[in-house]
């Protein structure tokens, strides 16, 4: 037996040993399908296991990456054409749950509503905006951001929960399929291999 021979026969041996060992632990079971009861290394389930592998892994990493994109994304098209982060920033930073005391914080700590007002309607002419259009969205977004905020906790929240479910959906489905391959496996090598040469 050449030296190659007795590396991978040796290696064999070691991964059938921490297979052994932790027989139910995802990576272990994975490797588990990759070795034949009787401890001989099969190259064809290797690569099943691998690609299952790498598909669970591709959903993990692409999922919340998109997701993180998406989010930015969104806060970028709203400081760029809605309102600006800043401007929402210094109006919050004085925020009161009743609107006229709100208005007062304001006007103690900014000046008055109508220098605030012109300060908005100044950065949405910059952006394109005509001076009607934004005094309209100043006065929509005065008045209606509860329910622009709450909207955009509702979508962002569900997008969030749809994401999580995808990936909890992943991986559970990984991990039956993994338990189906090693029954399917232990079947076919119990019927294969003689009594004898069985490791586990």
């Amino acid at each position: 037996m050449g030296l190659w021979s007795r590396v991978k026969e040796r290696t064999a041996l070691f991964l059938a040993a921490i297979v052994i060992l932790n027989p139910e632990g995802g990576l272990a079971l994975a490797l588990r399908n990759c070795i034949r009861l009787d401890g001989r290394w099969h190259p064809i389930r290797c690569g099943i296991e691998i690609r299952s592998l790498i598909q669970v892994v591709v959903v993990l990493v692409c999922l919340p990456i998109l997701y993180i994109g998406m989010s930015v994304g969104v806060i970028w098209a709203v400081n760029q054409y809605v309102v600006p982060l800043p401007f929402v920033f210094k109006l919050a930073s004085v925020f009161h749950i009743e609107e006229e005391a709100w208005e007062a914080n304001i006007e103690e700590t900014f000046g008055s509503m109508k220098e605030v007002a012109r300060e908005y309607e100044a950065w949405g002419q910059e952006r394109g905006m005509s001076a009607g259009t934004a005094r309209l969205m100043e006065k929509t977004l005065w008045h209606g951001w509860p329910v622009y905020l709450g909207l955009g906790l509702f979508l962002g929240l569900n997008a969030y929960l749809i994401c999580v479910r995808l990936l909890v959906k992943a991986v559970r489905r990984y991990g039956r399929g993994l338990n189906m391959r090693k029954e399917r496996y232990y079947d076919m090598d119990l019927k294969a291999i003689p009594r004898h040469r069985l490791l586990f």
